[in-house]
């Protein structure tokens, strides 16, 4: 809050577990251009990760802020079970403003029939964003169409690197005042890139590697390296079983994302929808402050 009242001129977002955001003061909601607020899917996946009883407190608390939040309210949804369904995704955009889902990196989730449930859940969300005239606001298909439909984007805002922007635009300050590129990589002595205490800073140390397969793959126009921690385990330090267990399943479905969106012929349907859902697709601001890609 301190400072929010010394930068007044920029903007915030908050992450949280939504727990205590009915607590949250009406000027601080009132300033916030984006609330992430961690779900995981429906009542049972999100009780059994966060506990009895948050999923109805956190869509209670929503409820109650909703009309004192100036920006949006954007639904984070770390998607780690294989029965998490279209049905609970769906339910979520009528309580938020958008849903952003991301594939979890952890072993042991992608089993062939936990692959095959994702796969199925996957195209019929696709199915109904190009069902109807409004907006469908699932942020990971809204930016697979933006980047096959105005592909430049995918470049120029990027600096033609990653999707997750850990190579270029992003700084994670720690209380001790260092500086890393990626939240998940802190451990990493490589990895450290600044020292606020000590006053420098350096280019990210994280960048796209001769090791790293991208450029071969069908989903690189679209994707860019969508998770470069993702890749710098698996094809830079070597892991060799985090690679076969989690990113190439994970690599897996976002191709497999973007050949359902193909088969709904997303340039037609872009050129036919309202100018107000273009605009949203091609730029909305909750890019700004997620990975885009799933």
């Amino acid at each position: 809050m301190e400072v929010m009242r010394r930068h007044p001129g920029f903007r915030f977002q908050l992450q949280t577990n939504g727990t205590l955001l009915d607590r949250v003061p009406d000027w601080v909601l009132a300033r916030l251009s984006n609330t992430l607020v961690s779900i995981d899917g429906g009542e049972r996946v999100t009780d059994g990760y966060r506990g009895r009883g948050i999923y109805r407190r956190v869509l209670k608390n929503i409820g109650a802020v909703r009309e004192r939040v100036g920006g949006t309210l954007t639904a984070r949804v770390t998607w780690s079970s294989a029965d998490t369904s279209f049905e609970e995704l769906d339910e979520l955009t009528r309580n938020f403003d958008y849903v952003y889902f991301q594939f979890v990196a952890q072993d042991g989730a992608y089993a062939p029939e936990a692959m095959e449930k994702k796969r199925a859940v996957v195209a019929k969300l696709v199915q109904k964003f190009f069902s109807g005239d409004a907006l469908y606001p699932l942020i990971p298909i809204m930016g697979t169409v933006r980047n096959k439909v105005l592909p430049s984007r995918a470049r120029e805002l990027y600096a033609g690197l990653t999707q997750c922007r850990a190579s270029t635009h992003i700084l994670n300050v720690m209380p001790d005042g260092k500086i890393y590129p990626c939240p998940d990589l802190m451990y990493l002595p490589e990895m450290l890139q600044g020292d606020v205490v000590a006053n420098w800073l350096k280019r990210s140390p994280l960048q796209p590697d001769p090791a790293m397969p991208c450029e071969g793959c069908s989903a690189f126009a679209f994707c860019r390296r969508n998770c470069m921690k993702n890749l710098h385990l698996a094809y830079v330090k070597g892991d060799t079983a985090y690679r076969e267990n989690v990113v190439e399943p994970i690599c897996d479905l976002v191709r497999y994302l973007g050949e359902e969106v193909d088969r709904h012929d997303p340039q037609a349907w872009f050129a036919r929808m309202p100018l107000s859902v273009r605009d949203q697709v091609a730029g909305c601001p909750v890019y700004e402050y997620v990975e885009v890609m799933p």
